[in-house]
């Protein structure tokens, strides 16, 4: 997702603030339950009210962001400290919102005399200009191809391209370069003439795959599901390393290593919380009623056909939606005794 164009190819999900529509933007590291669309992304947060209208604001609501970005660009330029990348003095529009105001005589100077002697006096590279920093609305940048040089960190080396993992682009200044010496002195200034390394490979770091699907354990049905249908806790950075999964062997492995080929035969696909895929997607199923809170395939009792209502309410097509409804022993028991 490095580089990508908010509105045309950077996921969709609820704004930060709260508000009732979507949003896309680069910034969505921590973000679960990302959607290609604003319309996907609506009709699965904010369906209670107009899907279309929802749609239409998120759209507004990402140009009104990107205008704000460009106005902030169009900024005058001035001499400030690049406190958090060059950390030098530099000469651009990308100066944070803080350095103005009542903070400007500290931070923004009209020659390089006044920033130097203020913040670099020992320093005899003063300014430094020869490259412009990295804005921190690189979010916003019109071309999807822009590439910068990038510590890529499990290769111990810099990298050039544009497949640098997205929460580098919460920091960019802190990760992102114009320049080979700038990473290299910065990340890698041991490695001499080795760094940088070759152009960008495609490989990114992390689970960057994980979008609107993935493989988790089915706290629904038991064994392993694929799809979108995963409790949000689950996409938590403190959660996901253990719960989201590229594959369903991952996942099996992880959750059930002692019956780890039965759960990758048995994985089933759940999309928008209904069962699509799986060896069980077809079948009747109906609660036993026995007491032991169990799920059966089969022929139910005559009395649960007997009319639509109690169709409904006791027979399924998929065990996971009889267990979801009835609550199987594995539902029963992610909530201890006298926790409800």
């Amino acid at each position: 997702w490095g580089g990508c164009r908010p509105g045309i190819d950077c996921p969709w999900y609820p704004d930060k603030n709260g508000k009732a529509h979507c949003t896309s933007s680069a910034n969505f590291a921590g973000i679960y339950n990302l959607h290609e669309t604003a319309e996907v992304c609506c009709k699965e947060h904010f369906s209670a009210g107009s899907v279309s209208g929802c749609a239409l604001k998120s759209i507004a609501d990402v140009e009104a962001a990107e205008a704000d970005v460009q106005e902030k660009l169009a900024r005058p330029r001035y001499y400030w400290p690049d406190l958090y990348g060059k950390n030098n003095c530099v000469f651009d529009s990308g100066y944070d919102e803080w350095m103005e105001g009542s903070q400007k005589d500290w931070y923004l100077f009209d020659n390089d005399a006044g920033c130097c002697g203020m913040w670099y006096p020992a320093r005899d590279d003063c300014p430094e200009v020869a490259s412009p920093t990295t804005p921190l609305q690189v979010d916003y940048k019109p071309d999807a191809s822009q590439q910068f040089y990038y510590p890529h960190l499990s290769e111990s080396n810099c990298r050039f391209g544009r497949n640098y993992p997205m929460w580098m682009m919460l920091s960019p200044k802190h990760y992102l370069y114009t320049t080979p010496e700038q990473c290299c002195e910065i990340w890698y200034p041991a490695a001499g003439s080795d760094c940088p390394m070759a152009e960008d490979d495609g490989v990114q770091e992390g689970h960057y795959w994980v979008v609107d699907e993935a493989f988790y354990p089915n706290f629904k049905g038991g064994g392993c599901a694929q799809g979108d249908s995963y409790p949000e806790w689950m996409a938590d950075p403190m959660n996901r390393d253990t719960h989201l999964f590229q594959n369903g062997k991952e996942c099996c492995d992880m959750w059930f290593p002692d019956e780890t080929a039965e759960c990758q035969s048995k994985i089933v696909t759940v999309i928008d919380g209904k069962q699509i895929g799986g060896p069980d997607v077809t079948g009747t199923w109906y609660p036993s009623l026995n007491g032991f809170f169990q799920c059966i395939d089969g022929t139910p009792p005559s009395w649960m056909t007997a009319s639509e209502g109690y169709s409904d309410a006791y027979v399924f097509d998929s065990h996971a939606e009889c267990c979801k409804a009835h609550w199987c022993e594995p539902q029963r028991n992610m909530f201890p005794a006298g926790s409800v």
